[in-house]
Formats: C-alpha cells, sequence, structure tokens
C-alpha cells in the first residue's frame, strides 16, 4: 500500500468529523438565532476570536443591532442547578426518543394529553423550569448543546424527514460529577445565562403599568399553551387517520401551524382561510375530526381573550379621561361633552383658579 492512500476507515472518520463539525456550526447558528440579549456584532466577531464590546455598537443608533436596540434590563443567572436537572431528566428518559421541543414541555410544566398519557407529568423535573421562560429555557439547552453536556442524535424518519432526539452528550458526566457533594473537586463548573428580566421604563410609567405588563405576559403565556397543545392534538389526530400512511405528504407542517394560529370554527371558513386544505381532502380524509378539535381550543382562547376584555374594560372605568369627546353626544342637535368630563373639568378650574360656576 502506498503511503498517500487512504483506507476506508480513514474516510469514515474524515467524513464523520466533517458531519460533526457542520453539526456543530448549526448549533452556534441556531444559538445565534435565539440570543435576544448580547449584541449581534458582538457573537459574530466572538466566533472568528475578535473582541467586540456592545457599547461601539450602541454608539451609533442608525447602525446598532436589534439586541442593542431593546431598552431591556438584564440579569446574569445561575443555571448549574437547572442545567444538572436537564441532564438527569434526558439520561433517564435516554431509551426514549424525546424531542427538545418536548423536553421543554416537562421542565416548564405543560400538562398536555401526551405528557399524562407517558406518566411525565409525575417525574421530578416537571415544571422545575418554570421561573423561565420558553425562550430562555431553549437558549440554556442550546448552550448545553453547544458546550456538549447534551447533544442532537438526527434519526432519518422517512426519505423527506429527519427528527432530532436529545441525548446526553459527551461532557455530561463532568458536569454532574463536578457539582456532587461526594466529588472532592474544588473546581466546580458553573453555567450562567444572562436573560432579560425587565424593560426599562424610560417614561417613568407608574405600578399600573407594570401591572398590566403581567397581565399580558400571563393572558399571552396561556394562549400560547393552549396553541402547543392544540398543535400536538392535531398532529396526534392526523396519525390516526392516516395510519400506517404519512400525512405529511397531504398535509404540510405548517398547514398545521396555520390551522392553530386561525382556529377556524366551521367547515366553510376551514377550507376558505387555510392554504392546504380543500372541499377533496375535507371530505376524503375526514377533516370533521380536526376541526372538533380547533373548536375545542378556539372556544378556550376565545375565553381566555373574553376574560382579558372584561379585566380591561373594567379598569377603564376608573380612567380619568381629560378630553373632550363631542361626537356622539348632543341635545337638541347641539353637541356637549361628556358629563364626566365636565365633571372633572371643573373640578380643575376650582383648584386651579379658585373660581366657580
Amino acid at each position: 500500500m502506498k503511503p498517500t492512500e487512504k483506507t476506508d476507515d480513514d474516510e469514515s472518520k474524515c467524513s464523520m468529523q466533517t458531519k460533526q463539525l457542520r453539526i456543530n456550526n448549526i448549533n452556534r447558528v441556531y444559538d445565534y438565532c435565539l440570543n435576544n440579549v448580547i449584541c449581534r456584532r458582538t457573537q459574530l466577531l466572538e466566533y472568528f476570536g475578535e473582541l467586540f464590546p456592545s457599547s461601539e455598537c450602541k454608539r451609533i443608533m442608525s447602525t446598532e443591532c436589534d439586541n442593542c436596540r431593546q431598552v431591556y434590563k438584564t440579569s446574569s443567572i445561575d443555571c448549574t442547578r437547572i442545567s444538572i436537572e436537564i441532564l438527569k431528566l434526558v439520561s433517564n428518559l435516554n431509551q426514549t426518543n424525546l424531542t427538545l421541543p418536548y423536553i421543554i414541555d416537562i421542565l416548564r410544566g405543560v400538562n398536555n394529553k401526551t405528557i399524562r398519557d407517558a406518566g411525565h407529568h409525575r417525574l421530578h423535573a416537571f415544571n422545575s423550569c418554570h421561573q423561565l421562560t420558553r425562550l430562555d429555557l431553549e437558549r440554556l439547552i442550546s448552550r448545553l448543546i453547544i458546550d456538549g453536556y447534551l447533544k442532537q442524535e438526527f434519526i432519518d424518519q422517512q426519505p423527506s424527514s429527519i427528527t432530532a432526539y436529545l441525548r446526553p452528550g459527551i461532557n455530561a458526566v463532568q458536569l454532574t460529577s463536578s457539582n456532587s457533594q461526594r466529588s472532592g473537586n474544588t473546581t466546580k463548573i458553573q453555567i450562567e445565562l444572562i436573560i432579560r428580566i425587565e424593560q426599562v421604563n424610560n417614561n417613568n410609567n407608574n405600578n399600573n403599568n407594570n401591572t398590566d405588563e403581567e397581565r399580558s405576559n400571563s393572558k399571552q403565556k396561556s394562549i400560547e399553551q393552549i396553541n402547543e397543545q392544540c398543535f400536538i392534538e392535531l398532529k396526534k389526530e392526523l396519525k390516526i387517520i392516516f395510519g400506517t400512511s404519512s400525512y405529511s405528504n397531504v398535509i404540510a407542517e405548517q398547514t398545521i401551524k396555520e390551522l392553530v394560529k386561525l382556529m377556524p370554527r366551521s367547515k366553510e371558513k376551514m377550507i376558505k382561510n387555510v392554504h392546504g386544505i380543500t372541499e377533496e381532502l375535507y371530505k376524503q380524509h375526514d377533516f370533521n375530526r380536526l376541526l372538533r378539535i380547533l373548536q375545542r381550543f378556539g372556544s378556550q382562547r376565545d375565553e381566555i381573550k373574553r376574560k382579558d376584555s372584561i379585566q380591561n374594560s373594567s379598569d377603564s372605568e376608573h380612567e380619568i379621561d381629560f378630553s373632550l369627546d363631542f361626537t356622539d353626544r348632543s341635545i337638541y342637535g347641539k353637541k356637549r361633552p361628556m358629563a364626566s368630563v365636565i365633571t372633572t373639568t371643573i373640578t380643575k378650574r376650582k383648584r386651579g383658579h379658585g373660581s366657580s360656576f
């Protein structure tokens, strides 16, 4: 054999290394897209080994990146304990093929039918990371993948579909052992994550605005959970409808997402408003079963919006409007301001000038 010749094992090893390098690059791009805190330029130049302070990005307002443009307070939190809990969860369920979104659902305590049927709502890790937003938790797991504590295994489900499952990474043991009480190591691995904690209030708004923001966030979180559960149940129902055949050849993933977004309550609206749903498909595959799911989750979403609307209406009754409205009120053809507005105006004049009417 000539020295320049390569064996099949060498080529296979080189191919695996190239594949892993590409996967690592994809993970870094994914982490870059998720990161809504650190300056974009800082992240990009760090990849090439250069340092770039975010203050330089903020120096010219017209060219600053989206993260630097946001006016948020940030905080660095210790996520070591949470990271170990995530590693334990993935290790314990390693024999079960679980995707990243499903792991996040368990950690954030999403109590949907799929998780209950699998008994995963009884796990110790269930709802253990509720203090983190879904995005921050996804960012944390992304960092664990990049640092080798976790990895994703890509499996071909069918010729046109590849699914990524979470597995323990090559450095998983280092993290758990270094922070073990039995470990004699004096140096412990610490994992930190920079997150947004609140928006800086440049207008010095009062606490009522903070309460409104909290209520809005709570409403949005509830709607997101309903959407997630609806999406899961639609896909599960499609698997039942199509049986051994793949439903993805008939109805695209984007069509399912559009169904969740619009949640049509009738056959007519589903066919008219959702791209990819036709009269023929509806009849052929009994999509009335999907419609019943959409109606159920749609009513839950409507109830959340209705309660929020009532709360907003209640709050507005206590607000004082100092403007004059001459649009819809008239007596004998003469327009006049609202009575409550007149009272407010009179009160302010009495206090301000000491005069009376």
